[in-house]
């Protein structure tokens, strides 16, 4: 099987712990939903042979799952330089600065106390992950971003908008 298609399977098992990531309430489900995801699309990137992608996706993985258990700013900011080295260490092309934006963005919403404020920022990073699949054209990460992003703005809207409850209101105030 070409590693084209195997790449593009990975995506879509990806694509599953995404959709499920944001439907979640509690931060530590979706966080947990998040890194299982992250690490196939690493998979999916390594096997493309797009070694920035692939190195940004596991430093995303293990950076979700440190902030599993910690929100600790020595660890935020040792993700920030893990994925400026990843970068640096990887860089291709400008379309890798893309990359590098929202994985900067995601490691600072990781390690807030809101799963509001990181569902916000995961959007942006995630509509960045989209545009820069779309470029390099990779079918698999097009749809799982795609799902990954339907996914946020469902579990927004029903957390957020479609019947606030008392949690959801004391989380807005933060």
């Amino acid at each position: 099987m070409d590693n084209f298609y195997i790449a593009q399977f990975i995506a879509a098992f990806a694509g599953c712990f995404y959709f499920a990531s944001f439907q979640f309430r509690e931060r530590k489900l979706v966080l947990l939903c998040i890194v299982c995801g992250a690490y196939c699309v690493a998979l999916h990137f390594f096997v493309l042979g797009r070694a920035t992608a692939g190195i940004l996706g596991m430093i995303s993985g293990t950076r979700v799952l440190s902030g599993y258990f910690t929100r600790h700013l020595a660890f935020m900011y040792t993700f920030i330089a893990l994925a400026i080295g990843g970068f640096y260490w990887t860089y291709v092309s400008p379309l890798s600065i893309l990359l590098l934006m929202s994985s900067l963005a995601s490691t600072w919403a990781v390690f807030r106390a809101s799963d509001r404020v990181l569902r916000l920022i995961y959007m942006a990073g995630t509509s960045t992950w989209l545009f820069h699949n779309i470029l390099i054209w990779t079918p698999g990460g097009i749809i799982l971003e795609t799902v990954f992003l339907i996914s946020n703005l469902i579990g927004y809207w029903r957390f957020y908008h479609a019947r606030p409850s008392s949690a959801a209101i004391a989380t807005a105030t933060e």
